[in-house]
């Protein structure tokens, strides 16, 4: 392979980001129900270009679904010191996740308004990478005799995400919002339920 065929492309990647960051910006304002041309024109590049990188409108839904859940993944995979009780770091990692589900203004769009069946089976593949990742975290906390041993991770792990994406689901939708702290406490309960622990127990 040629230094021509692996050197990055600067220009390509400069234009493959100012599609996505469009089409973002076109989902956040109409949950994904735009034209190729209105995207073209946002992202000042011609109308067949996002056909050129991602195939189809649904392809560039699915680069900014991947690219929402990059972000996400960065959060719930943030280190953590390994000498840090596992309820009092999953406590804070919960904290950092709803404070960016709150920010991130992709994250009601993604998690409430998408309707295409293919654009769903994508986020939920991206689902089922961050009840992979649960998984890993439940595990760590049994291998360390910090979550009975019992519990089955992958369930417990399930179980976390699901009630995540469903609680934030909702509190997105409400108005006002309630609080962070609010629906951190609400989650974290059922969370500790989950891995066989006691809220008072943290």
């Amino acid at each position: 392979m040629s230094d021509t065929q692996t050197r990055p492309n600067p220009k390509r990647a400069a234009k493959i980001e100012a599609i996505l960051d469009a089409a973002e910006a076109l989902m956040i304002d109409t949950g994904g129900d735009f034209e190729i041309g209105q995207l073209a024109r946002a992202a000042g590049v011609s109308n067949g270009l996002p056909y050129h990188y991602f195939g189809s409108k649904d392809g560039v839904i699915e680069g900014v679904i991947e690219r929402f859940y990059a972000r996400y993944a960065q959060v719930i995979d943030r280190p953590a010191g390994t000498d840090i009780a596992w309820p009092i770091r999953e406590r804070e990692r919960l904290e950092d996740t709803i404070a960016f589900l709150y920010a991130d203004p992709l994250a009601e769009t993604i998690f409430s308004h998408l309707s295409h069946p293919g654009l769903i089976a994508r986020e939920h593949a991206m689902q089922q990478a961050l009840i992979e990742r649960a998984a890993r975290n439940v595990r760590s906390g049994q291998i360390r005799g910090q979550i009975p041993a019992d519990i089955d991770d992958r369930l417990a792990g399930a179980a976390i995400i699901g009630a995540v994406r469903t609680a934030m689901a909702t509190a997105m939708r409400m108005s006002p919002r309630p609080s962070p702290r609010r629906v951190t406490s609400q989650l974290w309960a059922l969370i500790m339920s989950a891995v066989g622990l006691s809220p008072e127990g943290e």
